[in-house]
């Protein structure tokens, strides 16, 4: 009986063997077959946006812990589980405790991140560890830069293996630390050449999506209107003869509504576009000549043409009518009256300077008029 039951026991632990090595043999073709990404050492904080530039691409953002995240890297900010945005990090104001940060991809959903709303930002700090090769990795690159016609690392780096051992002790970056230096030019050398990093990797995708996608190329004019207010020289008919006209230049203001049709419509690149406007404006003057006195509305109708530099400066053309209108008047002559009631051609060429978000200096120099003043875009 007793020996029976050992036999028994024994054939019962064979099998518990046998599902072991089978189970482990398993798990080791799949482990092969499905590539492993590398452990990464990342961190969370809080952050929400203080404002966004004109272009809506650059975001200064508070920062609520004092992260201080580092410029160049990308952080990828959540509602949740949901992803909002991902940014590049350009610079930190740790005094101000703000930093400014470019998107570099938005997601489905929103388009504007909203302000005074907490996130959470996910920022990639480093790898954990660097990449080990194996000696059959060594052994592989060894052959294929002997077929690229340069030197091969020696054998003594690579550690080629005769005869089922290797000849040469592979180094040890953790063993080795502090004891020798890496073998020059080798995976853990200080000359080595790194693979792309993650941040790389998205600026590549980012230059290729600037090239092949022509649809991402974000505006530089976000607004639709625009009120302009400015004070020139305005210029009028000042009598109508047989003889013929004659003309002169009054002072006064000048308030203009400006409708955006059109943007990229033949200039389309990131920092260069073009805008295409129609205003009507209206304007206030006097003019007297003698015991005359004339008060006058002026209502400039024109198409405005605008190539813009970086959402930093524009330059306009602009052409259209003038319209003259006599509000009221004292002693008034039939030729004065003829006259200051005609139109006139506008058109010339102007600028316009950014001051602020939404704010830009204008000037206009045409043959209508030559004003000076300020445009709010919204």
């Amino acid at each position: 009986m007793e020996k029976t039951a050992y036999r028994h026991h024994s054939w019962k632990r064979q099998f518990c063997q046998v599902i072991l090595i089978w189970t482990a043999l398993t798990s080791a073709t799949f482990a092969q077959d499905e590539p492993k990404l590398p452990d990464i050492r990342a961190r969370s904080f809080d952050v929400s946006s203080d404002r966004a530039s004109k272009s809506g691409r650059v975001y200064l953002m508070n920062d609520l812990n004092e992260a201080r995240p580092f410029p160049g890297r990308i952080l990828l900010l959540r509602e949740g589980k949901t992803p909002i945005m991902a940014f590049r990090v350009l610079r930190n104001y740790p005094e101000k405790k703000k930093f400014a940060a470019r998107v570099v991809r938005r997601y489905p959903g929103l388009d504007v991140l909203p302000g005074d709303q907490p996130f959470m930002a996910l920022e990639k700090v480093s790898d954990l560890g660097p990449m080990k090769p194996t000696q059959q990795d060594r052994v592989d690159l060894s052959e294929l830069e002997k077929g690229m016609g340069i030197t091969p690392t020696p054998p003594s780096s690579i550690g080629s293996v005769r005869g089922g051992s290797a000849q040469a002790q592979e180094y040890d970056p953790e063993l080795d630390a502090g004891s020798s230096p890496p073998p020059s030019g080798d995976f853990d050398s200080d000359t080595r050449s790194d693979p792309p990093s993650l941040d790389e990797t998205i600026d590549q995708l980012e230059e290729e999506a600037e090239e092949l996608v022509v649809d991402e190329i974000e505006p530089l004019e976000t607004h639709r209107s625009s009120f302009s207010l400015e004070y020139g020289l305005i210029r009028h008919i000042r009598s109508r003869t047989a003889d013929g006209d004659s003309q002169a230049l009054n002072s006064g203001v000048l308030l203009r509504y400006g409708l955006n049709l059109g943007r990229m419509i033949l200039i389309r690149k990131h920092e260069v576009q073009d805008t295409f406007t129609v205003e009507g404006g209206m304007g206030m003057y006097t003019y007297g000549e003698g015991n005359q006195r004339y008060s006058l509305m002026s209502n400039p109708i024109t198409v405005r043409y605008t190539i813009n530099f970086n959402n930093n400066i524009g330059f306009f053309a602009y052409g259209g009518i003038l319209l003259s209108n006599i509000l009221s008047a004292q002693n008034a002559s039939d030729a004065a009256v003829a006259g200051m009631s005609s139109p006139l051609p506008a058109g010339g060429i102007g600028i316009l300077g950014s001051i602020g978000p939404s704010w830009n200096i204008r000037i206009d120099a045409g043959f209508d008029m030559l004003a000076f003043g300020l445009m709010l875009s919204f």
